[in-house]
Formats: structure tokens, C-alpha cells, sequence
């Protein structure tokens, strides 16, 4: 279809319909039509290179390293590197590097489950030293106890004897008593 028989269209399908916004949307869709009509005719028209037709079929926008690219997979032309590889060799790197990678993870996996053993054993640990600080901590305050009162009744044996030989036995014997009180634990 030519542009002066869409144009020629146009007007009497203007004519047809008076609303404002219906022409111009019509407009506005003649003009896409022409502009894709026109690329169309361009593509065809063009005679080009069969790099350029692999790039225009794969979308890019321009040829060489760093291209942009309508397909966000292609990272612009192929070096020379990997042109000459082929795809087993490089599904057959991809795995390499993919079984690398899971010795990687699972040598990972291992010192981590090591560690959490670690972490176990060292909170029973802790739980154990606590039971047994508590203990020591409740004999403690027995003891602080015990000495108070042997120390309140010297004070009353004192009291009521003047002599200090008196005083050193009783001190003496208070110092074995609390000796073995604290060497034999009670229960």
C-alpha cells in the first residue's frame, strides 16, 4: 500500500467520524504504520555483510567489545580465546568449576558443622561450670555463716574471760574447725 493511497484513506475516514481524539488516534496510528512501513522497506532493501546480519539478528546495536545489546545474554563479539573452544569443552570447564565450587561448599559445611559441635560441647560446658560456681557460691555463704557466729560467741567468751590464753586456744581451735569445714564439703 502506498502513502497517498493511506493518506487518501485517512481523509475519508476523518470525513467518516468528527470526534477530535478518534482523528487523532487514527493519525497517530497511520503515522506508526508508515514509520514500521519504511524500516521494513529499509531492511529489505539493504544489502549487508553476514557479521552484520548476525548482529542485527541478535539485536545488537553495534559491532566489537562493549555493545550494547537488545539481548541482555550477549556480552558483544566472541574473542579469539573462546572461538576456538568448543561447546563440550566449555560445558565440560563449567563443570569443573561447578564441582569446585561443591567441594568448596561442602568443606564449608564441615568446618561449620564442626564449629556448631564446638558451640554445643562448649555451652554444656558452661552449664556444668555454672552448677558448680552456684555450689561453691551456696558453701560460701554457709561458711560466711558459720564464721559470723564463731565470731559473735568469741567476742562473748571475751567478754566474760579476761585472760588471753584463753582467747589464742579458742582461736586456734575456731581456725582448725573452719580448716575442716571447708576441706570436708557437706551434704
Amino acid at each position: 500500500m502506498t502513502q497517498s493511497r493511506m493518506c487518501s484513506l485517512y481523509t475519508i475516514g476523518c470525513s467518516l467520524f468528527r470526534s477530535a481524539n478518534e482523528s487523532e488516534r487514527r493519525q497517530a496510528l497511520l503515522d506508526d504504520l508508515i514509520t514500521t512501513e519504511k524500516r521494513l522497506e529499509q531492511a529489505f532493501a539493504a544489502k549487508t555483510t553476514a557479521s552484520h546480519n548476525r548482529s542485527n539478528l541478535l539485536g545488537t546495536t553495534s559491532s566489537g567489545y562493549g555493545s550494547q545489546s537488545a539481548n541482555p545474554w550477549l556480552m558483544g563479539e566472541e574473542t579469539d580465546e573462546t572461538r576456538a573452544v568448543s561447546t563440550y569443552d566449555i560445558r565440560a570447564q563449567h563443570q569443573h568449576v561447578l564441582k569446585e565450587q561443591d567441594r568448596g561448599l561442602d568443606a564449608l559445611s564441615k568446618a561449620v558443622g564442626r564449629q556448631r559441635e564446638i558451640a554445643v560441647d562448649i555451652a554444656a560446658e558452661v552449664d556444668i561450670h555454672n552448677d558448680i560456681l552456684g555450689e561453691i557460691s551456696e558453701e560460701m555463704e554457709r561458711a560466711d555463716g558459720r564464721l559470723a557466729r564463731e565470731t559473735r560467741n568469741m567476742k562473748v567468751i571475751l567478754k566474760k574471760s579476761k585472760t588471753h590464753w584463753c582467747m589464742w586456744l579458742l582461736i586456734v581451735l575456731l581456725l582448725i574447725a573452719i580448716v575442716t569445714v571447708a576441706a570436708v564439703p557437706a551434704k
